[in-house]
This record gives structure tokens, C-alpha cells and sequence, in this order.
């Protein structure tokens, strides 16, 4: 598997990761113990999709 592939599936992952935890944030119901862990997501899921995205655009950028 090349680069762009392994890439792509982590930013697709951290894409579903970010989801997850702003649907949680925003649509569920909220208890002060289960509070943290969507903000968890949501913040952990964004960190991977600025990485993977900054990551991807060097990579196609090298091999250009």
C-alpha cells in the first residue's frame, strides 16, 4: 500500500472520529460523567484531520 492510500484512510478515520464526537456533542443527551469523552473526540478527531490533510497536501505536492 503506498503512501497517498494510508493517507487517505487516516484521514477518513479521523474524519469519522471528529463526526462522532460533535454528533455526541450536539445531539445527545448530556450527563456531567459523559461529558468529556465527545469533547475528546471532537478535539482528537480535528488534531488527526489538520495533520492528515497537511500531511496528504506535502506528499502530492513532492510528487508533483
Amino acid at each position: 500500500m503506498n503512501t497517498k492510500k494510508k493517507l487517505s484512510i487516516a484521514l477518513i478515520g479521523s474524519f469519522i472520529i471528529f463526526s462522532y464526537g460533535v454528533y455526541r456533542l450536539g445531539f445527545e443527551e448530556r450527563t456531567e460523567e459523559f461529558t468529556a469523552l465527545p469533547l475528546i473526540f471532537a478535539v482528537a478527531g480535528l488534531v488527526g484531520l489538520i495533520a492528515n490533510l497537511a500531511k496528504l497536501k506535502d506528499h502530492t505536492d513532492k510528487n508533483e
